[in-house]
C-alpha cells in the first residue's frame, strides 16, 4: 500500500509571525466556525460548507486510550527519542515511571475542536486535490503586533484515515502515526524528521495535553476519513465534550477559485459505501511553536524559517 508524507519544520519569531486577534481591524469580520467555533480568519460569506459526522467524546474514548497504550508500550521497547533513550528523556521532565509517564497525558477539549476543524481544512488545502497534507491554515492575515504576549509549545499530527472511518481515530494514532514509525525513529536516534515526526510527536514527554479529531467529511460526493492531533505543554480550556454523533456542516475558507457556498442549512449527504473508502494511507507531521489565543482559539499563521542543511537531506 502506498504511502506518502510532507513535512514543515517552522520556527516562530515575532518579526516573521503573524495572526489575525479579536482586536485587530481584519478581525471585525471573521467568524468563528460553527460547531468549532475555531476561528476561520474570513468572513461568513467567504466560508465552504463541508457536511460531516463527529463526535467530539471520541478523543477521550478512542484517542486517550490509544494515546496511553503507544506511550506504555513505547516506554517498554524504550527506543531514542531526541536522541537519548525514551525513559531517559521521560526522566528528564520528571516522568521517572512508566506509571507517570503514561498518565501524564490528558484531553484537552479546545486543543479536540481544534483537531476537529484542522480535519475538515486539510484534505481540500492539501489532501486529495493537491498531493500533499499541508500544516498552515488558510488566509490567516496579520502584522506581528497581533502576536500575544507568549507562545505555546505546540504539535501537530494529520493522516487521511485508512479504509475503516469507524476506527479511524485508533488507527491513525496506534498504527499510522505509532508503530508504523518505531524502525524509522530507532534509525533517526529518536530524531524528529520526514518518516519520524508522527511518533516522535506522540512520545514527546514535553507535551501533556492532546487533541483528537477523526469526523468523517463529505466532499466532492464522496465520503473520506481524516484524523488530525493537536498537543501543547498547557491546557488551553475545560469545557465538556458532549458524548454524541453529530451531523452538521463543518466550515472552513474558501480557496483560491472556488465558490463560497457561506452557512448554509445541513442536507444528508448518502450513507457511505465501499467506493468511499480511501484506500492510500498518507500522513503529515509538524513540530513548531504556535501562539494560541484562548477563547475563540485563534491559531498563529507561521512563515516557515527552515535549516537548510537540515532540511535539505530531504530534498526541500
Amino acid at each position: 500500500m502506498a504511502s506518502s508524507f510532507t513535512l514543515r519544520t517552522r520556527v516562530v519569531s515575532a518579526a516573521i509571525a503573524s495572526a489575525l486577534v479579536l482586536s485587530s481591524p481584519a478581525a471585525v469580520l471573521a467568524a468563528p466556525a460553527p460547531v468549532t467555533g475555531v476561528e476561520t480568519h474570513v468572513s461568513t460569506d467567504s466560508l465552504v460548507a463541508v457536511p460531516a459526522r463527529v463526535n467530539f467524546a471520541d478523543a477521550e474514548t478512542i484517542g486517550l486510550p490509544a494515546l496511553k497504550k503507544i506511550r506504555s508500550e513505547m516506554w517498554d521497547i524504550n527506543p531514542p527519542w531526541d536522541h537519548m533513550p525514551l525513559r531517559e528523556a521521560a526522566g528528564h521532565e520528571g516522568l521517572d515511571t512508566k506509571e507517570k509517564y503514561v498518565n501524564a497525558v490528558a484531553i484537552d477539549p479546545e486543543l479536540t475542536k481544534l483537531a476537529v476543524q484542522r480535519s475538515a481544512e486539510f484534505i481540500p488545502a492539501g489532501g486529495h486535490r493537491y498531493g500533499g497534507l499541508v500544516h498552515t491554515r488558510p488566509f490567516i492575515e496579520c502584522s506581528a503586533a497581533c502576536l500575544p504576549p507568549s507562545d505555546i509549545p505546540s504539535s501537530e499530527n494529520l493522516a487521511l484515515a485508512k479504509n475503516d472511518f469507524g476506527n479511524a481515530m485508533y488507527d491513525a494514532i496506534y498504527h499510522q502515526w505509532g508503530h508504523r514509525e518505531l524502525k524509522n525513529l530507532q534509525r533517526r536516534d529518536g530524531a524528529f524528521a520526514l518518516d519520524s515526526g508522527h511518533l516522535y510527536n506522540l512520545l514527546d514527554p514535553t507535551r501533556r495535553w492532546y487533541g483528537f479529531g477523526s469526523p468523517m467529511v463529505y466532499i466532492d460526493g464522496k465520503w473520506y476519513g481524516s484524523s488530525a492531533a493537536v498537543a501543547t505543554s498547557f491546557p488551553l480550556g475545560n469545557s465538556v465534550l458532549e458524548d454524541k454523533e453529530i451531523r452538521d456542516n463543518l466550515y472552513r475558507s474558501a480557496l483560491k477559485g472556488e465558490t463560497p457556498t457561506g452557512i448554509i442549512a445541513y442536507t444528508e449527504p448518502p450513507e457511505p459505501s465501499e467506493d468511499d473508502h480511501y484506500q492510500e494511507d498518507r500522513g503529515s507531521s509538524a513540530s513548531n511553536v504556535i501562539g494560541i489565543i484562548v477563547g475563540i482559539i485563534s491559531l498563529l499563521a507561521v512563515v516557515a524559517k527552515v535549516v537548510s542543511p537540515y532540511m535539505h537531506r530531504f530534498g526541500f
